[in-house]
């Protein structure tokens, strides 16, 4: 195992104890999970989507297409609107 020393700030180490108080972990656990997660070292638990976003049936090529044309009319600015 290697040990590190870090330097910081009051507000930082007063932030760091907090969060790991707040997560009933210790201060090294704390910051090796964070640390771990910001380095990309722990694989994110995944996230169920919103069920408003979750498509049972997906658009086909030709219905993406028809739907692209009909937003194009959303993308003409009225300069006569915003007057």
């Amino acid at each position: 195992m290697t040990t590190f020393t870090i330097h910081t700030d009051e507000k930082m180490a007063d932030a760091i104890r907090q969060g790991a108080a707040d997560a009933g972990k210790s201060i090294n656990k704390f910051i090796q999970d964070a640390l771990g997660g910001a380095l990309g070292l722990f694989k994110r638990k995944e996230r169920p989507l919103p069920d408003f976003l979750v498509i049972d049936n997906p658009l086909t090529p030709e219905e993406a297409d028809e739907l692209r044309s009909v937003q194009k009319e959303f993308d003409v600015i009225d300069e006569e609107m915003w007057k």
